[in-house]
């Protein structure tokens, strides 16, 4: 009988395919009735739905199956609930509606966790209502927040542009709670996190993901830095996982000449699906320029990267791109869900394929004779490199001291701990630097001594005391775990390591002054890829020359 019901389930995932797979395809492709053999698959399903056991609802048999036709693809190829899809259409719009604000969790051994504000948007709905970075959310009308997971925060916070929520707050350094009528309204989510002229001559841009929004805000961002004096470009696309192609093409424009190769996809056979070249004048197709990568570019801003640099248009800097480079089409169903699906494979200008080889299944290969005439002069390892990915013409190792620091004050006692130094502290620093970004970011640094009596705790109870002491707090919360606290010794103990230290906590305070920009300028100026980028400009310059020369 238990071979006969796993039969069955077999059986019931194939129909679930067959019904689901047919249906889609019947909708994009016009197909009439699915083949017969899925005729047999559906008196499978309808067996295992009248004498299966145990009850099935509709719903969950169908999501199994959907997951189980998937799951024999590619790594990339994906469902979509429902709540999902509503969730990854916001992030493709680059807006939603609510109330304007970014959050954390705390979370605690003893206690429910909270939500505390990190960052409210400019002239967004809870800015003009009073918020502030730093806030407890503790309720929205009459239902706590106290506890409650994220999903649930997000539904009571998000709702239709024009509707009130009262938002009820506890304020660090103020008694009692505060209430706030919020107005929903259409809130950005912006695309573009910092873009700042590092020099007088130097521009930087840092680039999270390509949504609908960001061709706007990255020629409004290049229009700006060039009033200012910008002659060449950092621009930065780490940890950048992608987003919409069109828009990844837009933006390649603005760089690169007219009528020349973006990216090519390729489907079943190799055969040529589509091909995106340059049509139109951009903002920065003159001048040195820099692109930032690391492990987590990945899609989209490979090909980006893969385009500047088979051109020879920019230096490539950093560390190998992720590697997926997957042509992927969104298929929506009946009930609002969807299908993410593979259709071809992306190629740069000079036929590398960005797709690295999957774990498991088909091996993606580059096509031997395809390599761009416009590209004829470009140097054979942009053609060589092959496994995927976007190998950077620099590659910046990994620094140790470095990623310590930064995985150090990740930890939830540090960032505790630093947390409630500023909210302590919150109103000096506001009236010592409101409005003063500039002057903050050239001469503010995080007192000594609060890192002293973060780090040089020790081992056991000496360490938890010190740790207690900086928090200003008989609570038993602080860097308790032998390992991090020889961590923390072992970066105090260098001058290097405690200028790093200190840079990562005080771009912690730089972010709650005045957000993400600041967060990201203040990291930039220990962080080791953004600091090799002024001994690179000589090579820059002599890729931006020969670029010139070809036009």
């Amino acid at each position: 009988m238990l071979r006969v019901v796993r039969t069955l389930l077999v059986a019931l995932v194939l129909v679930g395919v067959g019904v689901v797979a047919g249906q889609a395809l019947e909708r994009v492709y016009g197909w009439g009735e699915p083949p017969e053999a899925y005729a047999t698959l559906a008196d499978a399903v309808r067996t295992v739905e009248a004498e299966y056991v145990d009850e099935m609802t509709p719903q969950t048999l169908s999501e199994s199956a959907i997951h189980s036709l998937l799951s024999g693809l590619d790594p990339h190829s994906s469902y979509i609930s429902t709540d999902r899809m509503k969730r990854v259409q916001e992030s493709f719009e680059a807006e939603f509606e609510g109330i304007g604000v970014t959050y954390e969790r705390i979370r605690a051994a003893s206690a429910p966790d909270t939500a505390v504000v990190v960052s409210v948007i400019p002239g967004g709905p809870s800015d003009e209502a009073g918020l502030r970075s730093g806030d407890r959310l503790v309720r929205t009308d009459s239902t706590s927040l106290v506890g409650l997971p994220d999903r649930r925060i997000q539904s009571l916070l998000k709702g239709p542009r024009g509707t009130t929520v009262n938002v009820t707050v506890r304020r660090p350094g103020t008694a009692g709670l505060s209430t706030h009528a919020v107005t929903r309204d259409r809130i950005p989510l912006n695309t573009v996190d910092a873009a700042y002229m590092m020099d007088a001559q130097t521009g930087y841009i840092k680039l999270n993901r390509f949504a609908r929004t960001t061709h706007r805000e990255m020629r409004d961002a290049l229009t700006q830095l060039k009033a200012d004096g910008m002659q060449r470009l950092v621009f930065d696309m780490r940890d950048n996982a992608g987003g919409l192609m069109r828009v990844a093409e837009r933006v390649a424009d603005e760089f690169l000449h007219d009528d020349q190769l973006v990216v090519v996809a390729r489907g079943r056979d190799g055969a040529v699906l589509d091909e995106y070249r340059t049509e139109r004048a951009g903002l920065f197709e003159q001048g040195p320029m820099m692109v930032l990568v690391n492990g987590r570019s990945a899609s989209a801003s490979e090909i980006v990267a893969g385009a500047l640099h088979d051109h020879s248009r920019a230096l490539v800097v950093g560390q190998r791109t992720y590697g997926k480079g997957l042509v992927q089409r969104q298929y929506e169903l009946q009930d609002g869900s969807g299908l993410r699906l593979t259709i071809a494979r992306f190629y740069t200008p000079s036929g590398r394929a960005i797709q690295r080889p999957y774990e498991t299944g088909a091996a993606v290969t580059r096509p031997a004779a395809y390599i761009d005439s416009t590209d004829a002069n470009s140097s054979a390892n942009h053609r060589a490199a092959g496994s995927g990915g976007i190998m950077p013409d620099r590659v910046i190792e990994r620094d140790s001291l470095y990623q310590m620091a930064q995985r150090l004050v990740q930890q939830p006692a540090m960032r505790a701990a630093m947390r409630d130094w500023i909210d302590r502290n919150i109103p000096s620093l506001r009236d010592a630097w409101a409005g003063r970004p500039e002057a903050f970011l050239a001469t503010y640094e995080l007192p000594k001594d609060v890192i002293d009596r973060l780090v040089h705790g020790g081992a056991g109870s000496a360490g938890q005391r010190s740790a207690e002491r900086a928090l200003g707090r008989p609570e038993p919360y602080g860097i308790t775990e032998r390992t991090s606290q020889d961590t923390y010794v072992q970066l105090a103990n260098t001058d290097r390591g405690t200028i790093l230290l200190q840079n990562a906590l005080t771009s912690m305070v730089a972010r709650r002054l005045f957000g993400m920009a600041e967060w990201i300028r203040m990291q930039n100026k220990v962080d080791p890829t953004v600091q090799a980028t002024p001994q690179l400009w000589p090579h820059a310059t002599t890729r931006a020359q020969t670029y010139a020369n070809r036009r």
